[in-house]
């Protein structure tokens, strides 16, 4: 079996005394971005050793990658930030303290009975509340979105 020739992003393995074993990321762009694992990086210790460490690349690894959204890391000396739905659950109370992106649950009450006789409630598509009649719609307008009855308008806050 023939060994893979690295290229210049792809990461390498260095062998040290005591037979240990260090895997080193790139530490420029690639031309074409590449997924990697996430399990593989050390960005809370080393974040400066790879470029898989920084924002541009985790944006994109978020969108891009599976698995990329949970437990990613957040804080830290760089004050890297979750993902929209994410919060940083900090591994610590002290300055630069790091820690991981985990998914915030909405709790969505059940529709109320005013909402169910006006026939219509403000709510975002995923913001459906319990109970709501499977006949009502969904009509997206910015900050006014709305779930409501078909023959229904919602009383839209101005843009």
């Amino acid at each position: 079996m023939d060994p893979q020739v690295p290229t210049e992003n792809s990461p390498t393995v260095t062998p040290l005394p005591n037979n240990h074993l260090v895997t080193i990321l790139s530490t420029t762009p690639a031309t074409e971005l590449e997924c990697v694992e996430k399990e593989s990086l050390n960005c809370a210790n080393e974040p400066e050793l790879s470029y898989e460490c920084t924002t541009e690349y985790q944006d994109w690894a978020v969108t891009n990658c599976p698995g990329w959204e949970e437990e990613q890391f957040c804080g830290g000396i760089t004050g890297r930030v979750c993902p929209e739905g994410y919060s940083c659950k900090l591994d610590g109370n002290y300055p630069d303290a790091g820690g991981v992106c985990t998914k915030l649950i909405e709790q969505i009450p059940p529709i109320s009975k005013s909402e169910l006789l006006m026939g219509w409630y403000y709510g975002t598509k995923d913001q459906k509340k319990k109970n709501t009649p499977t006949t009502w719609v969904y009509t997206e307008a910015g900050k006014s979105s709305c779930w409501h009855k078909i023959n229904t308008q919602c009383r839209f806050l101005p843009d």
